[in-house]
């Protein structure tokens, strides 16, 4: 921009770049800062499934993974308390794995549900998204 010296956009801080955001366009519109505080939230759920190890188009599931060698035939503790111990863990890890997607696909069709631009009295343009 012409008198900063570089090649900035020229906003003061980030104050000022996020009310340019917030701007309505043409139209009269503007962005829908709901749709960006779900998409934080759905980035924060994948990051999570990541961290848990809980893709599903993983080589090998966290069930089988995390209770390797237990159970009949084990080679870490072959013996009925240890199959007991292995199937408590993982139905445990299932679960954790199913909820996620659940709650996955919930935020998703949420996210996918909100329009990119609201008209500027709309309170979703409001939102504050950190």
């Amino acid at each position: 921009m012409v008198g900063y010296g570089d090649d900035s956009l020229g906003f003061i801080d980030e104050k000022d770049q996020d009310a340019s955001d917030r701007a309505p366009d043409s139209e009269g519109k503007r962005p829908n800062m709901k749709k960006k505080a779900i998409k934080k939230v759905l980035d924060a759920i994948d990051s999570a499934e990541t961290d848990l190890e809980l893709d599903p188009a993983a080589s090998e599931s966290p069930q089988a993974k995390y209770t390797k060698g237990l159970g009949t035939g084990g080679s870490v503790w072959d013996s009925s308390f240890a199959e007991t111990t292995r199937e408590t863990i993982s139905t445990i890890l299932a679960t954790i794995g199913s909820e996620f997607t659940g709650v996955s696909h919930n935020v998703s069709v949420q996210h996918q549900a909100e329009p990119e631009k609201v008209d500027s009295g709309d309170s979703r343009a409001d939102w504050d998204v950190l």
